[in-house]
């Protein structure tokens, strides 16, 4: 319950027992909320990577005492990193680098991926500015999602031409998990980014089959089918007309 009120964003109403309960507290020290990033191997069922990652927030829970990690269903780690002992700003983060290096080798050990990426919000002198620095990691994470989305629009759009275009393919292009790939893309587009890329294809048919003389299987393989009667199908599902109809009533 405590970790949905955060999600929420209401965390900035929380009463002590919700530190006492992770043994977090800054009484001589600083902290620092964040959010990372996991690149992961996407030869690594879903399932697995879940499980890998929610038990290595128990080891780094456990490991960084004051300090709180949690796995969020987009494989993403939440974390509130407080270190009570802090001779000054340079020592802490000096120890979050630390941190960084073994999340790093974990990501790259256990689940065959780049180097994560650490979206930090601002730096806490107490808990009560703990909100502030959520909302700052919040920020720089709907930033990022915000520059993901848009070149990976920009990149179908200049490949959609390709007919091995797919989701992981997509995906493996900018070194993310598709599952977190398509949700994204769809909370931002609302459109399922397998869907975008079938609507880019029809637009671009569309275009050809009125402004060329290309028979229709050429222009299917133009616009990434390597299947002519399948990219019929696809066409009257989108336009409720085959190529030669949608041709015929836009040439009159």
């Amino acid at each position: 319950n405590y970790i949905s009120k955060i999600m929420r964003e209401n965390f900035q109403h929380m009463d002590d027992s919700f530190f006492e309960a992770f043994d977090i507290n800054m009484n001589n020290g600083y902290g620092i909320v964040a959010f990372i990033d996991l690149h992961c191997s996407e030869d690594i069922p879903y399932e697995l990577v879940q499980g890998k990652i929610e038990r290595y927030c128990e080891v780094l829970t456990n490991g960084f005492k004051g300090s709180f990690f949690f796995c969020m269903d987009n494989l993403q780690i939440f974390m509130i990193y407080t270190d009570n002992n802090s001779g000054g700003e340079s020592e802490f983060f000096g120890k979050l680098g630390e941190l960084e290096i073994a999340v790093n080798q974990f990501a790259q050990i256990q689940l065959g991926g780049d180097k994560a990426s650490f979206f930090y919000g601002s730096l806490m002198h107490s808990l009560y500015e703990l909100y502030s620095s959520y909302q700052a990691a919040l920020q720089k994470v709907n930033s990022n999602v915000d520059s993901l989305v848009l070149k990976v629009r920009q990149y179908i759009e200049q490949n959609y031409a390709d007919c091995e275009l797919s989701l992981v393919k997509i995906a493996d292009h900018f070194n993310i998990n598709h599952c977190y790939l398509t949700s994204v893309f769809k909370k931002k587009f609302d459109i399922n980014l397998y869907d975008y890329i079938i609507r880019i294809r029809m637009e671009n048919a569309a275009r050809l089959i009125v402004g060329s003389d290309l028979k229709n299987y050429e222009i299917a393989e133009k616009v990434g089918f390597s299947d002519p009667h399948y990219f019929g199908i696809s066409f009257k599902k989108m336009t409720g007309k085959t190529p030669t109809e949608y041709a015929r009533e836009k040439r009159r």
